[in-house]
């Protein structure tokens, strides 16, 4: 194998660089964002992302560590939706909800590769029509392209024979300090308006407007405050597992968080209208690297579009079909915080 492919078991670790020094490993197995290590103070390397040493523990782990997610990301309710005027009835895997495509999850895929090159990587795979009840075949590419900037540009495509819903998303876990303690000290901004409150089962009830509210982050905030928030929606989950909607339309910066302690920041931009900010309240992962992973240990800016929206007025928007091709594009640019 040549210098930036490594065997890691039965599947491979594909490395991609740049000017930096900054390195990215993804996996065939579920397009998965194995380490991004980049320099923070005093030229000390930091792994932002959360996972495990072993590909066997990303098939085995619950939390879909730094995996690509779908064939619908986040939940439909009771797994049900009504397409063309017939019932789809899709595998129900939390519940009676449906979550990160099941079984048919491009997470624990063994994905092909189409190309590689220092700073890219274009990753493709399938699924079938039938998979956890989807009623389309799909084919999926995602390509990773490092630049020397220090932002990771992930561009998603997908096609269907036949008429289906499609939602992509990545589930990175990041965490700027690099694992070795949790993220309540990290700043995070949001620019959002407006998010879903959530039902028991975390499926979206109602727009709400952020302010006066602990889901206001139109501000840097520190998290460990709003954590803490004598706040239903915040109690109901143990933290943040809900979806903002992202102000403006196209390609934009909607998201930032900065950690002191390493001097790093991390800017997140999007062409999707919504942004699931999760801070990995159920994160139970004993095999993690770091003597495992706990609660609020990491947090996923998950862009896509609203959770349950085929069971929504504007569900045609994410369906697709032959001539209508899915697409997305999503970045996260690393930055070095000024020092005062």
């Amino acid at each position: 194998m040549n210098g930036n492919v490594t065997a890691w078991g039965d599947y491979h670790l594909y490395t991609l660089t740049n000017c930096h020094h900054t390195r990215v490993d993804i996996s065939d197995l579920g397009a998965t964002l194995v380490h991004f290590v980049v320099t923070g103070k005093e030229q000390v390397p930091v792994n932002l992302v959360l996972g495990y040493e072993a590909p066997e523990d990303y098939l085995q782990g619950k939390a879909y560590l730094g995996g690509v997610i779908g064939p619908w990301a986040n939940r439909i309710a009771n797994g049900r939706f009504e397409m063309e005027g017939r019932v789809v009835q899709l595998e129900q895997n939390e519940g009676e909800n449906h979550l990160h495509g099941a079984h048919a999850g491009l997470h624990s895929k063994q994905w092909q590769l189409e190309h590689l090159s220092r700073n890219r990587i274009l990753l493709s795979t399938s699924v079938k029509a039938g998979e956890a009840g989807y009623p389309a075949n799909i084919n999926i590419q995602v390509s990773y392209r490092l630049t020397d900037d220090n932002t990771l540009i992930i561009d998603y495509e997908a096609e269907a024979d036949q008429m289906t819903p499609i939602n992509l998303t990545h589930h990175a876990y990041f965490n700027l300090n690099g694992g070795v303690r949790g993220i309540a000290d990290h700043q995070v901004r949001i620019d959002a308006e407006m998010y879903f409150e959530i039902d028991p089962q975390s499926i979206p009830q109602r727009k709400c407007f952020v302010g006066d509210t602990p889901m206001d982050f139109r501000t840097l905030t520190h998290l460990a405050s709003r954590l803490a928030a004598n706040d239903a929606q915040v109690e109901a989950v143990g933290g943040f597992d809900h979806c903002w909607c992202l102000n403006g339309f196209g390609l934009r910066q909607v998201a930032e968080v900065q950690c002191v302690e390493t001097g790093l920041g991390l800017r997140m931009l999007t062409d999707q209208p919504g942004l699931q900010f999760y801070t990995g309240n159920a994160l139970v992962e004993p095999q993690g690297r770091n003597q495992g992973y706990h609660q609020h240990d990491g947090f996923c800016l998950e862009a896509q579009c609203y959770p349950n929206q085929v069971n929504m007025l504007n569900a045609v928007a994410c369906y697709y079909w032959p001539g209508k091709a899915y697409r997305q594009t999503t970045a996260y640019q690393v930055m070095s915080l000024k020092q005062e």
